[in-house]
């Protein structure tokens, strides 16, 4: 091996192993949150009939009826399909009663596994990579049970406003509350004042007392609060790339990516938070969708719409719209979530171009703003993205029809294509039927 050869292997090496502490250093940081200690919270929901009980063998087959083939396997190395197609359920019940009754659950369920995808841009810098984390597979099932128990209960007594990681609920009904919001705006003349908020890594940053207080105050009985707390209690992480594995280093803020109970104690977290921003002051706070007409018909009004994160405040002027975001920003911190000022975007309708920009109070950067007028108007006006893209959404929606529409003709040529060869080899086998018998 020559010299040049050996030198062009050992700068490889050191810039493999440059990347990956840059790496394991890079999701440490961004996973290690100081912890935050509160009081006990009042009760917001009470007496819930929630099972506190044993796991029965029927959760225990329902919940791995949810678990899906070909996935990865976590720190412990068991794929998915070990627990689908091996008998070990006995044994699996009884680990996670000793863990819900007992809290004695197996320290590799608090380990996860961070793979490092790259999104975008310069690979040798740590931010262009989403890390992407694996847990034991059997702790899935086991949260999977927890969530089944509390879902049904609870999720009746959280906001309509959130559309987020509820069944039945998407994306489209806010995207459509909102497009039907403006065009009456639009029409009517309407002074509105839309904040689209974005927070700063979200998911790892909710304070885990917190939530645990949170999860208490709405009626999360003792035994699956306990199991909950200790699954959160001691997490470790260690990141996994091709170089090798990083140390494990510990997780002290956020819910567990990758998990099954992780995103609806998320929006539970999120619910209280913009509860105490917003109960109580709607009428003062949210944009007037149906004026007051007497005793009987009360004024109407919207505040946000939510999916998951993706918060969209809506206000009748910029006084009451800088009042709701302060609100939101100050209850959203003390639970962990911080306002991301350069991501938060404001769109005013009917409102003076003079007025003053909106601010968050955490770092007092101002939001980037567009501003429309009616047509008509003799003030200046800007075109906005959400104006631009009603053309665009409607070739998209005629577009998605014409192509489902041709997939249906196609499906079909398939369908009568098979039938005609099938009939064509009953033909031929009974026509060789009759020669053979003949």
């Amino acid at each position: 091996m020559g010299p040049e050869l050996c030198q062009n292997r050992e700068a490889d090496l050191s810039a493999s192993e440059q990347q990956y502490k840059h790496q394991k250093r890079y999701f440490s940081r961004s996973l290690f949150k100081r912890k935050l200690e509160i009081n006990k919270l009042p009760a917001f929901l009470q007496n819930l009939p929630i099972d506190d009980g044993p796991f029965t063998a029927s959760e225990l087959a329902r919940a791995k009826s949810t678990v899906r083939e070909g996935k990865s396997a976590g720190p412990d190395g068991i794929p998915p399909e070990v627990l689908k197609y091996c008998d070990l359920d006995d044994l699996i019940l009884d680990f996670c009663n000793l863990a819900l009754l007992h809290n004695m659950q197996p320290d590799i369920w608090s380990l996860s596994n961070i793979i490092p995808v790259p999104k975008a841009g310069d690979l040798s810098k740590p931010d262009n990579y989403r890390g992407i984390s694996l847990t034991c597979i059997t702790a899935k099932v086991y949260n999977r049970m927890i969530l089944n128990r509390i879902w049904h209960t609870i999720d009746p007594h959280l906001r309509e406003n959130q559309n987020g990681f509820r069944q039945g609920r998407t994306t489209a009904a806010q995207i459509l509350a909102l497009r039907r919001m403006i065009e009456e705006v639009e029409k009517d003349n309407l002074a509105a004042v839309l904040c689209f908020i974005d927070f700063k890594k979200e998911f790892d940053s909710i304070h885990r007392s917190t939530m645990v207080k949170i999860l208490e105050a709405y009626g999360v009985p003792p035994n699956l609060l306990r199991a909950i707390e200790t699954m959160y209690a001691e997490t470790r992480a260690r990141v996994v790339t091709p170089d090798g594995n990083s140390e494990e280093f510990d997780i002290l803020a956020g819910v567990m990516q990758g998990d099954t109970l992780a995103p609806f104690l998320f929006i539970m977290v999120l619910d209280y938070a913009l509860r105490k921003a917003i109960s109580g002051r709607e009428q003062d706070l949210g944009f007037t969708l149906t004026p007051r007409r007497s005793r009987r018909h009360p004024t109407v009004v919207l505040t946000d719409l939510d999916y998951a994160d993706d918060i969209s405040l809506l206000s009748d002027s910029v006084e009451q719209a800088q009042e709701l975001l302060n609100r939101v920003e100050s209850e959203c911190a003390k639970v962990g979530l911080r306002l991301n000022a350069k991501k938060t975007e404001v769109i005013t309708y009917n409102i003076l171009p003079e007025h003053p920009p909106l601010t968050t109070t955490e770092d007092l950067k101002k939001s980037r703003t567009s501003s429309t007028w009616a047509h008509g108007s003799t003030q200046p006006s800007k075109i906005l993205r959400c104006r631009e893209t009603t053309p665009g959404c409607r070739e998209m929606t005629q577009g998605c029809r014409e192509d489902l529409l041709t997939r249906r003709v196609i499906k079909v040529e398939d369908l009568l294509m098979n039938a005609v060869q099938i009939l064509s080899a009953k033909v031929c086998f009974e026509s060789l039927h009759k020669e053979d018998s003949t």
